[in-house]
């Protein structure tokens, strides 16, 4: 990170959830060595959970269903996989899978 501004957008981004793995590993390196920032971040992720009870619950227009259905109709779709067949192309079937075994009990082998 290089400035403030970029360590603030990336703890916002990181205490909604909205970080990728990358980004998410560095937030956590600098909330180890730093209290304030871990307070800012405990701080947005309580006030984003508040912000989900502040508006009324708004019921989906009738026509979505009916819209999302016809987007899905006019989305060309993949044909299905064909089933893996048990016997190759050249008339060999594949080994069987074996089970490893387990491994000792750790009281065998701590003991």
């Amino acid at each position: 990170m290089t400035t403030d501004d970029d360590t603030r957008m990336l703890t916002a981004a990181y205490a909604l959830g909205a970080a990728d793995t990358e980004e998410a590993t560095e937030i956590e390196a600098l909330l180890e060595r730093d209290p304030a920032l871990r307070a800012e971040v405990e701080e947005l992720r309580a006030t984003a959970a508040d912000l989900a009870w502040t508006t009324e619950p708004v019921d989906p227009s009738p026509r979505l269903k009916v819209d999302l259905m016809a987007m899905l109709d006019a989305t060309p779709q993949l044909p299905p996989l064909a089933a893996p067949s048990a016997v190759t192309d050249d008339g060999r079937r594949p080994a069987p899978v074996t089970r490893l075994r387990p491994a000792a009990p750790a009281e065998a082998v701590a003991g």
